[in-house]
């Protein structure tokens, strides 16, 4: 990316890769899950706003010399367990890379990573074992697909 160890540190920039980030979801399901915003959080819903699959806190931005990160608390929503609530996060991190044996002089790592997310569908109980292969084969291959189809669009933006 041109100018990417510039534009990284910037708290616009990361601001940017964000909003792109929910715009994707947006457009990726042909707007039947789509970015709900408030003052204090934003919600993914379907459809409707009454149908909150997540609803996220506001971002905490960090920003650092050669980077940044955004991070979302997940706070609720139909796709979270009553035992997760405000415990999981969704966080994107954007780092300069300096490789002197790249051809490419400005380099980016652009992570995501949803952490102590605790699904509703993996239930408990009996349930949990089950619940967690149909979590591994339905919303988690999901979230992989959609994340990684949202960083190849990055890198095709360069």
């Amino acid at each position: 990316m041109p100018d990417a160890g510039e534009r990284v540190v910037s708290g616009d920039f990361l601001g940017q890769a964000a909003s792109a980030y929910w715009r994707f979801i947006t457009r990726t399901s042909l707007g039947v899950v789509r970015v709900a915003y408030a003052s204090d959080h934003q919600s993914l819903v379907l459809i409707a706003r009454r149908l909150v699959l997540l609803r996220f806190r506001s971002p905490d931005y960090e920003l650092l010399a050669d980077g940044g990160s955004a991070t979302w608390r997940i706070e609720r929503g139909l796709l979270v367990s009553r035992d997760g609530r405000d415990k999981g996060f969704l966080r994107m991190t954007i780092q300069a890379v300096d490789d002197p044996e790249s051809d490419v002089s400005d380099l980016v790592r652009v992570q995501v990573e949803v952490r102590n997310f605790y699904p509703w569908i993996r239930g408990s109980g009996r349930f949990a074992r089950f619940g967690a292969w149909l979590y591994g084969r339905t919303q988690q291959r999901l979230h992989r697909w959609i994340t990684r189809g949202y960083l190849r669009s990055l890198a095709r933006l360069s």
